[in-house]
């Protein structure tokens, strides 16, 4: 066993002192404003930052300053159209002000608002409509954003070409109240929002389905289904298809599956409740194929599938886009992907699946092949803006020689396995993650699987060519690792050229590293941390349990 501990720890018996500067400091013009964003100083040096103080410059003059909490973001107004200001932040502890971090130079000026904002329901999306800004603060208008909410609350922004006066925006959940607002944007920045339109209910607008699949069969492709109620079916959309609800598919716990997709090619589901389907192992209750690509799945709420030997929520599929919902409870996986390159999950939550019931004390199928919230073997496969946690296996595991995933900004905790596990697969992008409570429960026969470095917030298991960047990681297992092992089951199958940079690492947990069995030269394989801050106080090798 040969084994590197990452350098990089903090900590220091030394008093405490200011802390360093803000680093990634931008501005984001707007009109007679700006948003100024920054990531938090590369230490504290022992004393926790109160706050922030962000201090305009116009043409190299001091203006007055604004001090916000311990955030990254500030809204500074009273700022002066078409004029040229940077920004200096600076982080402040118990100890005093630290060293300030400048912005570079930006104009502000950005258009006013668009006006008479208009909304009605076309087909099955939402037609907007609205009046040019009076003035562009002389920058032409390049674009507009229109900014979707439900109950106060924004969702997505959807951006536009600046010839636009209306567009249609679709991928709305049915059976919701919508306002919305429009910006436009110009060189110099975004305008204040419009005023938001009345609230609008968006309701199907299709097809009322009453039989089910003989339903589906009697219309041609691309017809759009309202569904309502409560159904035991098992459906097979066309190309085209659109089934909408909110509707409940239950399978009684004795139907195989809800959606079997033939060859079926860019189909919708939508506010549907997918429930108590009797799949195995490796089967799900939204099946697919290597030909069923394009689909888009809207907000279901998919859970307790499976049996006692296993079962998914959904395999996903080529080009798929899975948008919000929840999939939990699943006596397997939330989702599980061997043919679905190229597919997108945002906005969703992955929980607690992998267990005998929903009491989830005890896991359910061995996580040895596949289990827990989301396994893929595919390429260029994206987890964006979600939450996956308590999973009784790992949280999101990328295996078999995939390639070039992108990990972004999602929340992964209290897996029984690795938050994110990355084994035999190479070009994983992991960045600005926030990591925790993961690994303490580990599948592995032997319980001194702990000095394997297995059990971590992030594990890179004999793969190469991954970026771990921007991540907390706190109070895992261990932290964040790579371990080497002979793999003659696939190509990598070596832990080398890999790159992590700027994590934050913290207790209470195990080490930060990588170890290889039976003994490499892993110092020669191009294993780079750099620039992390790691806390090595009281970090030993997690003890796992099994």
């Amino acid at each position: 066993m040969l084994m590197l501990a990452a350098n990089g720890g903090t900590a220091s018996a030394a008093a405490p002192v200011r802390p360093s500067a803000p680093r990634n400091v931008v501005a984001i013009p707007g009109y007679r404003s700006a948003i100024v964003r920054w990531t938090v100083p590369r230490s504290n040096h022992g004393s926790t930052i109160t706050h922030y103080r962000v201090i305009p410059y116009l043409a190299g003059v001091k203006r007055a300053r604004t001090t916000v909490g311990a955030v990254t973001e500030a809204r500074i107004t009273l700022l002066k159209n078409a004029s040229r200001y940077t920004f200096r932040v600076v982080a402040v502890n118990a100890q005093g002000d630290g060293p300030a971090a400048s912005s570079p130079a930006v104009i502000i000026g950005a258009p006013t608002a668009p006006s008479h904002v208009t909304a009605r329901v076309v087909g099955n999306g939402v037609a907007l409509r609205w009046n040019a800004p009076t003035t562009n603060n002389g920058s032409a208008i390049s674009g507009y954003i229109v900014t979707p909410s439900v109950s106060g609350a924004a969702l997505t922004p959807r951006t536009f070409k600046a010839s636009a006066s209306w567009r249609i925006v679709n991928g709305l959940s049915i059976g919701k109240n919508y306002t919305f607002t429009v910006v436009a944007k110009n060189g110099a920045g975004i305008s204040p929002p419009s005023p938001a339109t009345k609230a609008l209910r968006f309701a199907c607008v299709g097809v009322p389905m009453t039989s089910g699949q003989s339903d589906i069969t009697r219309y041609p492709p691309g017809t759009t289904f309202c569904l309502s109620g409560v159904h035991n079916w098992t459906l097979t959309p066309k190309s085209g298809d659109q089934l909408l609800g909110p509707a409940v598919l239950d399978g009684g716990n004795t139907t195989h599956d809800a959606i079997e997709p033939a060859h079926a090619k860019n189909v919708v589901l939508s506010a549907l409740e997918i429930r108590n389907y009797a799949v195995g192992n490796q089967q799900a209750a939204i099946q697919t194929n290597p030909w069923a690509s394009g689909w888009i799945l809207q907000d279901l709420s998919v859970h307790d599938n499976g049996s006692s030997s296993g079962g998914a929520g959904v395999s996903v599929g080529p080009s798929w886009r899975i948008n919000g919902g929840r999939y939990y409870n699943n006596r397997q996986s939330g989702m599980s992907n061997a043919v679905g390159n190229n597919s997108i999950v945002t906005g969703a939550e992955i929980d607690h699946n992998n267990y005998t019931n929903d009491s989830y004390t005890t896991r359910n199928v061995s996580c040895a092949f596949e289990a827990g919230g989301y396994k893929w073997a595919a390429n260029n496969v994206a987890v964006v803006d979600s939450r996956i946690h308590d999973n009784a296996c790992v949280g999101l595991w990328m295996d078999i020689n995939s390639r070039g995933a992108t990990l972004r900004n999602n929340r992964v905790y209290n897996n029984w396995d690795e938050g994110i596990l990355i084994e035999i697969s190479s070009g994983a992008r992991i960045s600005y993650n926030t990591v925790s409570g993961n690994g303490f429960k580990s599948f592995r026969a032997s319980c001194s699987a702990s000095i394997w470095l297995y059990g971590g917030g992030i594990t890179l298991a004999a793969s190469d060519h991954n970026v771990v960047a921007h991540n907390a990681v706190s109070g895992n297992c261990n932290g964040i690792t790579g371990t080497q092992e002979n793999r003659p089951d696939g190509h990598p199958g070596l832990l080398e050229d890999n790159s992590i940079h700027d994590n934050i690492v913290s207790g209470p947990g195990g080490k930060t590293g990588v170890g290889a069995f039976p003994a490499s030269d892993l110092a020669s394989r191009n294993i780079t941390f750099v620039n992390n801050s790691i806390d090595t106080n009281n970090m030993t090798y997690c003890s796992i349990y099994c």
